[in-house]
């Protein structure tokens, strides 16, 4: 008897009257960044045989990011822009809600999750918030949002930014150091080419999550003591209802 080949599809209109049911599904899912395998690959590119030879993992990450490989110049403005990205402090909701699990005694596996996950909202958040400063960025015709403009001491901040990817022959563009130091660096990953939201967003998350990490894991199991549950000093108060009954 001839073996009966499978076939790529399933189709289950013979099973159902479901409308749902009659449409033929994939068996299979399908890879279309990276490739699994004992040569894994990013777009086609070998991990371990090209990647990890001749690129950085920064590059690694712009490229997977992209589909394209960043010049030698692109590649370290967009370095310096990630380190300019990662300051987050136990007074953000990322670290402290990574720091209160550490607290708990949740499960190490649970920490990364809480401190990956709120960084995901902070990064939505941040880039929501300069949705008008990436449509400005389009066209450059209009003035520079407001909102986005540095203030007093806050243009020092935007001038070490400049100052380092100045160092490395980037083309600074003349609204630069007007802006705040984070709108300023959006703008960088902008004109690197990385005009997506999920991509800026990814690249907020990975800028971070190591820094709320090592800030939760530094922190006791247990240790709740050390914790300013005072913070802000609450005083209770019966209300008048309460005196009645």
């Amino acid at each position: 008897m001839a073996k009966k080949e499978q076939s790529d599809t399933v189709d289950a209109s013979a099973a159902s009257d479901d409308p749902i049911a009659r449409i033929s599904f994939p068996s299979k899912l399908k890879a279309l960044v990276s490739k699994p395998g004992p040569n894994p690959a990013i777009h086609g590119i070998s991990i371990y045989s090209d990647l990890v030879t001749f690129y950085t993992f920064v590059e690694q990450v712009y490229f997977t990011l992209t589909a394209r490989f960043p010049s030698p110049t692109e590649s370290k403005v967009f370095e310096k822009t990630l380190q300019f990205l990662t300051p987050s402090h136990i007074g953000e909701a990322p670290v402290h809600a990574a720091m209160l699990a550490r607290l708990s005694g949740t499960r190490d596996p649970s920490v990364i999750a809480i401190g990956a996950l709120g960084l995901t909202e902070q990064a939505h958040f941040f880039v929501t918030e300069h949705v008008p400063l990436i449509e400005w960025h389009k066209f450059q015709k209009e003035p520079l949002p407001k909102q986005y403009l540095a203030q007093n001491e806050e243009k020092n901040v935007t001038a070490n930014l400049i100052e380092a990817v100045d160092k490395l022959n980037f083309n600074i563009p003349p609204y630069l150091p007007h802006l705040k130091a984070d709108s300023a660096a959006l703008c960088v990953l902008l004109d690197l080419g990385l005009k997506e939201m999920w991509q800026i967003e990814t690249l907020c998350v990975l800028s971070k999550l190591s820094g709320v990490c090592s800030e939760a894991f530094a922190h006791e199991t247990g240790s709740l003591t050390n914790y300013p549950f005072n913070l802000p000093n609450f005083v209770y108060t019966k209300r008048e209802a309460d005196d009645e009954h």
